[in-house]
């Protein structure tokens, strides 16, 4: 069996942090006790990721995250952020089947839909040199605070007891950055 890129830590999740994979290095978590299920839910989220792709011509890279990149034995799905290039989703909107691959993506509605165990989310890049202030200053605005978002989101743990709320706020897990066709 082939060694995760990030050994899980002593509670069972991936180290605190981001953390930039390529898809061979992501695809080792895979391999693991229940390789059935894994290899189940990794197919579905890859044949999504070539759904995205052929509506948007690239998937530069992917946030992964959930209980697929944990030791639980039963991984439920694959959390996914998909980064998608601004100009490349606004050109998709505009054909009507492409269009439907975007919303159906973009307002997590994979498992009702198409029947995927994959939890799904877009966030818009937008290739910039720097986060300027302009014209565009709320569009940017959004940008940052919807990528703020997530990567927070992704490093907290989620499932601490509701008496611990303090706990659920602070950064205790990471998640993959799984880079597909690259920032381009």
């Amino acid at each position: 069996m082939p060694e995760h890129p990030l050994p899980f830590t002593n509670r069972g999740t991936l180290p605190l942090g981001r953390w930039t994979v390529s898809l061979d290095e992501a695809s080792t978590y895979v391999e693991t006790r229940d390789s059935t299920l894994r290899g189940e839910l990794w197919r579905e989220w890859w044949s999504l990721v070539s759904a995205v792709r052929a509506a948007v011509c690239a998937v530069p890279a992917c946030w992964l995250a959930g209980s697929f990149f944990t030791s639980k034995v039963t991984p439920g799905d694959i959390d996914c952020v998909f980064i998608l290039r601004r100009d490349h989703v606004e050109a998709a909107r505009v054909d009507p089947a492409k269009s439907a691959v975007i919303e159906v993506v973009g307002r997590n509605q994979v498992k009702r839909d198409l029947n995927l165990e994959v939890d799904t989310f877009i966030l818009e890049w937008w290739p910039r040199p720097g986060p300027h202030r302009g014209s565009n200053a709320r569009r940017i605005r959004d940008y940052l605070e919807n990528r703020g978002y997530w990567d927070d989101l992704w490093l907290r743990d989620r499932h601490i007891s509701a008496d611990n709320v303090a706990a659920s706020g602070i950064p205790t897990r990471g998640y993959l950055e799984v880079i597909v066709d690259g920032y381009t």
